[in-house]
């Protein structure tokens, strides 16, 4: 008889507000569960192809790194190898069915930024979801109707759990919008009984790790430190919530 293989956990990162870093959010937790030795599996959701992109990137650093080792000491990297995860670009209104029979143990699905049958067929497939968002009324309106879908979802007997994280916060920037802001998301996130991650600030480090394909925990790169650390927190974070799916 053949032994019935464990369902991978599926984490949906999305928010039909574009612009919200939700892509940094994705390819970041895929990497880090790949340093994990988890069997992951990237998939875009978005018309825009950047997790895909991303990928590539990575993809053709790793090339590099095998023909020149030099190339770690040119971008100061931690590691002398840097792990892949497979990586796809899927637009279905069925993606929960599409996923279903893959062997990985994570699969992210970086999704649209539009609220479209794609969109929601992405909530529907997570078995977690998390709802990025900068701190601006227009997000915050958008994150409302998103949560909205979440709920929908929830009414049909899936079981998804939801997550806010505000993202991209300006760096010393204490200003009274910003502690309005932050009594409107705890509100949210009490009403619906969502969880809450710390904030991840907007830094450049995210942008230049990025664009050579890396996560910025990869890289000893001068000035790193503080987005290294506060992203292996999130990324921490993340990991002991989806340990409690059941």
């Amino acid at each position: 008889m053949k032994q019935k293989t464990k369902k991978p956990i599926i984490i949906t990162v999305g928010n039909i507000k574009g612009g919200v870093g939700k892509t940094r959010i994705a390819t970041g937790l895929a990497t880090m569960f790949a340093h994990d030795k988890k069997k992951v599996l990237l998939v875009d959701s978005d018309i825009q192809g950047s997790s895909l992109t991303y990928r590539k990137r990575r993809g053709d650093l790793a090339d590099e790194l095998e023909k020149d080792p030099l190339v770690k000491k040119e971008l100061n990297l931690s590691y002398d190898r840097i792990p892949l995860f497979q990586c796809f670009q899927l637009r279905s209104t069925t993606i929960d069915k599409d996923l279903r029979d893959y062997d990985h143990d994570i699969i992210i699905v970086d999704a649209g930024g539009r609220d479209d049958e794609e969109f929601r067929a992405s909530v529907f497939a997570a078995d977690f979801l998390i709802i990025p968002l900068k701190p601006a009324m227009d997000d915050y309106d958008q994150t409302l109707v998103t949560i909205g879908i979440w709920r929908k979802m929830l009414r049909t007997g899936k079981k998804i759990k939801a997550a806010l994280v505000q993202n991209q916060l300006i760096p010393n920037k204490i200003v009274r919008f910003y502690a309005t802001f932050n009594e409107l998301v705890e509100k949210v996130v009490k009403d619906n009984d969502l969880k809450q991650f710390p904030p991840i600030l907007q830094r450049l480090p995210y942008i230049e790790s990025a664009s050579f394909g890396l996560n910025v925990n990869e890289t000893s790169e001068e000035g790193y430190n503080k987005a290294a650390e506060e992203f292996t927190a999130f990324y921490k974070e993340v990991s002991r919530w989806v340990a409690t799916k059941s």
